[in-house]
């Protein structure tokens, strides 16, 4: 579908529904899970509906140079220093009143360029004057031109703060992020950054595209790649956090399989090597076994061979079930992120403990055209182009992906420093300090990227 053209909204629940080891349909019956089994941190109920294009919002490249006026400088005095008084010291130093901000105490000046100098001097000098310093110019920050983006509460500036991070970098394409879950469908807002190879260990080829549920065409992994980088400022569908081509390239593994909502184990550490060994800088794992479970032994061995040897990050969903954190997201070396709602607020669904690092979006409800969940991208056998409303620490774990796929791409690299300044700059929303429930608070993607 084109730019203005009405796109299909499907809603995805939080709590897993999928078990992985038991059920069957679109929302079976909870049943045990054991470490032998994985399952996908999202719902399988939904809601359909529709929306109209949002009108994009313009999008303002910041210049090259700097961002001072030429020849304007702000003026500050003291209170207590009246109007009039202000003006004259101006006036008499040479300058010019371009205007005033009498609540500020200030004047805004124009200096002529011949006699900059000798008039600044003067200004500087003159009685009654605090400052004077440079007129900087400021501005709109990037705006991505996707419609669904004005809905994308969890990129915003109240959330993880992704439009003034954007202003700092907005990635490099060099940087591979590997996605570990059930493939990548053919989506036109987030097949564009997937795979240059890819690996199926559910068929057993190189070609990792996930046909979606078989009922309704949802697409866990599709949707978790949106959120790391969907195509992004291309006038279609969401932004992804990475600004999508420009900013990062998807390593795609199947590791999980759609029809049932589960895999094995060991297929997950093979595709944690096999991503690492292909150069993937972030392995993404929206996945997990029982709640608290140690994790078996082959996927420590991975993440030990990703992480120590070939100098990844690995993420992963804290899970969805209000207990103790989940494998893999509860070893040492795996950074397990939370999920929180639009109000900042740890979700009662996310699981907790000691091993949770940072928390990010993950959604808590739907509401009007998802204004409580995560817009994601996902294939729908009824529209070419369809985007879901999802919760759930599937969906918070890829936006710290995407994070440290900017961190990486602005020279933060190595897996220690990311997890210290992911903590050093995270929004404490929780507990003072480090907590079970949060870790050391919100992921602020604007002050992560600057070095």
């Amino acid at each position: 579908m084109g730019t203005n053209s009405r796109t299909a909204v499907v809603f995805v629940a939080a709590a897993l529904a999928i078990s992985a080891c038991g059920g069957s349909g679109a929302v079976p019956s909870p049943a045990p899970r054991s470490v032998a089994c994985i399952d996908l941190a999202a719902d399988a109920s939904v809601r359909q509906g529709a929306r109209s294009a949002v009108r994009p919002l313009p999008m303002r490249q910041l210049p090259a140079g700097p961002a001072e006026i030429p020849g304007e400088y702000v003026v500050k005095f003291p209170a207590g220093v009246h109007g009039s008084a202000r003006r004259l010291a101006v006036t008499l130093a040479g300058a010019s009143v371009v205007t005033e901000h009498p609540a500020l105490g200030v004047v805004v000046a124009r200096v002529p360029a011949p006699s900059e100098a000798e008039v600044l001097a003067r200004l500087r000098a003159a009685a009654g004057v605090a400052y004077v310093e440079h007129s900087l110019r400021a501005y709109v920050l990037r705006t991505p031109n996707d419609p669904r983006f004005p809905d994308q509460w969890n990129l915003g500036m109240a959330t993880i703060c992704m439009p003034a991070a954007w202003e700092i970098t907005t990635g490099s394409p060099a940087v591979k992020v590997a996605v570990v879950d059930t493939g990548i469908a053919a989506h036109p807002d987030v097949l564009a950054i997937s795979y240059e190879d890819g690996k199926d260990y559910i068929d057993g080829d190189d070609d990792p595209a996930d046909p979606g549920y078989p009922d309704d065409g949802f697409s866990h992994g599709t949707a978790v790649g949106s959120v790391i980088g969907a195509e992004t400022d291309n006038g279609r569908g969401m932004a992804g956090v990475t600004w999508g081509t420009l900013g990062v390239r998807l390593v795609i593994v199947r590791a999980l399989d759609s029809n049932t909502g589960e895999g094995r184990f060991v297929d997950v550490a093979a595709g944690i090597v096999w991503a690492a060994d292909r150069g993937a800088r972030v392995i993404n794992l929206s996945l997990g076994g029982a709640p608290g479970a140690d994790c078996p032994q082959v996927i420590r061995e991975a993440v030990d061979y990703a992480v120590g040897t070939k100098g990844a990050v690995v993420v992963a969903a804290a899970g969805n079930d209000g207990k103790a954190v989940s494998c893999p997201a509860n070893l040492p070396d795996v950074i397990a992120v939370a999920a929180t709602d639009r109000n900042n607020r740890v979700t009662s669904y996310s699981n907790r403990g000691p091993q949770v690092d940072v928390a990010a979006p993950g959604g808590d409800g739907f509401g009007s055209d998802c204004s409580h969940g995560i817009i994601v991208a996902s294939p729908s056998k009824l529209v070419t182009e369809t985007y879901w409303c999802a919760n759930g620490t599937s969906f918070a774990a890829p936006h710290v992906s995407g994070v440290i796929a900017l961190m990486i791409a602005n020279g933060i690299t190595g897996p220690d420093t990311i997890r210290r300044k992911l903590a050093q700059t995270a929004l404490d929303i929780e507990e003072p300090g480090r907590d079970d429930k949060s870790g050391w608070g919100l992921v602020q993607a604007d002050r992560a990227v600057t070095p």
